[in-house]
């Protein structure tokens, strides 16, 4: 067997070796949260993996758990992908408006290693920028 071969054997070996240790079967737990800050009730209308979700009558001051997003395999701890994630098309309701918001509007919270909490605020800020 010539060198070239040895060592590509050893690489691939290498890769498989990182990969096994870098890949996690824990549950991991990711939360998204609406909040709502404005004086009056909002409703919420997205897309989780591509079907549509919605809520209607989110009150003033309400904090309304939207979906959670449990897996079982992938790397050891929760990354911040709110960028391609499971929430996607997100449009607030506030009145006769509908205003589509941003993914980057998300706040993310890394509450445990397996375990990370999606925060949008909506406010009079976020609603005005649209």
């Amino acid at each position: 067997m010539s060198t070239f071969m040895k060592l590509s054997n050893v690489m691939i070996l290498g890769l498989v070796f990182v990969f096994f240790l870098s890949s996690c079967d824990k549950e991991h737990v990711k939360d998204y949260y609406v909040v709502n800050k404005i004086g009056k009730s909002i409703g919420i209308e997205h897309q989780v993996w591509g079907k549509s979700n919605s809520f209607d009558n989110i009150l003033p001051n309400d904090t309304v758990l939207i979906y959670s997003d449990v897996y079982y395999e992938g790397t050891v701890g929760v990354d911040d992908d709110r960028l391609s994630d499971a929430i996607s098309d997100l449009n607030v309701i506030c009145g006769e408006r509908t205003i589509e918001i941003n993914e980057s509007s998300w706040r993310y919270d890394k509450v445990g290693t397996y375990h990370a909490e999606y925060y949008l605020f909506i406010d009079s800020t976020l609603l005005e920028i649209k």
